[in-house]
């Protein structure tokens, strides 16, 4: 398995910039599917800004499956535990949310449509 060292990508878990950062170091490892796991040793802050921008990215713009099958973490301390699970799973309530919207819109179109035929 790959593992991306957090602190040797940024200097803290705490801005946008920082998140985007670490999203563009592991772009690649979801273009080739391949896993990763991302170590957060020596990192002591966090805030959901960085999640966000980290790993919210991937499960807004992949899916939330291929994001848990290719992504495992270490050395997160509790708090950082807290607003990874918090910031991931708002990521996928929103993933599955416009997913719902999506469907029923398509639905609504084909019935309309079907409507307007007859």
């Amino acid at each position: 398995m790959n593992t991306i060292i957090v602190k040797n990508i940024c200097d803290t878990c705490l801005t946008q910039e920082d998140g985007i950062k670490l999203q563009n170091v592991l772009k690649p490892y979801f273009e080739k599917q391949e896993k990763v796991d991302l170590d957060f040793e020596s990192m002591e802050k966090y805030v959901t800004l960085f999640f966000n921008y980290s790993i919210g990215y991937f499960i807004l713009n992949y899916t939330p499956e291929l994001f848990e099958k290719l992504v495992s973490t270490k050395n997160l301390n509790v708090v950082g535990t807290m607003i990874y699970s918090f910031s991931a799973d708002n990521a996928k309530r929103i993933f599955y949310e416009n997913r719902t919207k999506k469907t029923n819109d398509k639905i609504t179109k084909i019935t309309k449509d079907a409507i307007n035929n007859n």
